[in-house]
């Protein structure tokens, strides 16, 4: 099964502490796009491609699952 690089999921159920870019916004490969908490780490979740975010699905403080598609890019 192939990943889709256009979403950007969380690996482990966590906390959302930033959301650093906006709909709209042009981002490039290794950009923070969202810091999710998880296991008491921070972790940066980035864009693995050049693309433009298309849509952001979560907020600071949202709960999220594992597998949880937190930004989609275009």
């Amino acid at each position: 099964m192939l990943d889709n690089k256009k979403e950007i999921k969380a690996f482990l159920p966590g906390t959302i502490i930033d959301v650093l870019v906006q709909e709209g916004q042009e981002v490039q490969p290794n950009q923070t796009l969202v810091v999710l908490e998880a296991m008491k780490m921070h972790n940066r979740m980035v864009s693995a491609i050049n693309g433009k975010i298309k849509s952001i699905n979560v907020k600071v403080g949202d709960r999220v699952p594992k597998n949880c598609v937190m930004v989609e890019l275009e």
